[in-house]
């Protein structure tokens, strides 16, 4: 950006659209309307948090339930999950809820969507997970997905989610948004004024210009 503005070159008329992976996490389901809170998108804690313990119990043997024991034994999988966890990839601000009903059997549920960072790169996903719309609802993974190339088939970044949603039942999602240490590249991957490039770079160019000036009146 910084070279394109030395060299005067223009800049482009069309705006950029951010660029999402080929799974659309609409495409199973279709917002809902029920009367409440959830209509629309909602991300105060107090909700979360109660969602989440209507849910059912996320625990190790569900998740490897839904794994099947094919991808349960792989290390790769659950090292990658660790890795997502461990180095605060999923940021908690980001997560947000609604009604939503499934395409497939036109049952009542809750979508959960949160913002992960994947492990290998800078790309920035949604995770898309959905829930049945009663006590100790069930994850319903045909509906669920994620807008990374694998988030049709359970990727990791779902799996982690999940193993998340397991800590807001354990420990309330207040305490453990307090106590997580997101990753420092999620501030990397945020989008940032222009402005703010160009000022950190004036101030640069300024403060190497009273340098030069100082060394110069030295001299004399």
């Amino acid at each position: 950006m910084k070279r394109c503005l030395r060299v005067m070159k223009c800049q482009t008329k069309g705006r950029l659209l951010p660029t999402y992976g080929p799974h659309n996490g609409f495409k199973a389901i279709a917002p809902r309307q029920a009367g409440n809170e959830l209509d629309r998108w909602n991300s105060l804690p107090a909700y979360l948090g109660a969602i989440a313990l209507k849910l059912e119990q996320i625990t190790d043997d569900v998740i490897d339930g839904y794994l099947g024991n094919q991808r349960s034994c792989r290390p790769s999988i659950r090292q990658r999950i660790s890795n997502l966890l461990r180095s605060g990839h999923y940021d908690l601000t980001s997560i947000k809820c609604r009604n939503v009903l499934s395409k497939n059997d036109c049952e009542d549920c809750i979508l959960i969507c949160c913002d992960c960072l994947s492990s290998k790169s800078s790309s920035m996903h949604t995770v898309y997970a959905v829930f049945e719309d009663k006590v100790a609802g069930k994850y319903k993974m045909d509906e669920s997905s994620c807008s990374c190339k694998k988030g049709e088939y359970f990727c990791s970044h779902s799996i982690g989610f999940l193993y998340m949603i397991g800590l807001f039942q354990k420990f309330t999602f207040a305490s453990v948004k307090q106590s997580y240490q997101p990753s420092p590249k999620l501030i990397q991957s945020n989008l940032m004024l222009i402005e703010n490039a160009l000022i950190g770079d004036k101030f640069k160019q300024q403060n190497a210009q009273r340098k030069r000036q100082r060394i110069k009146n030295k001299k004399k």
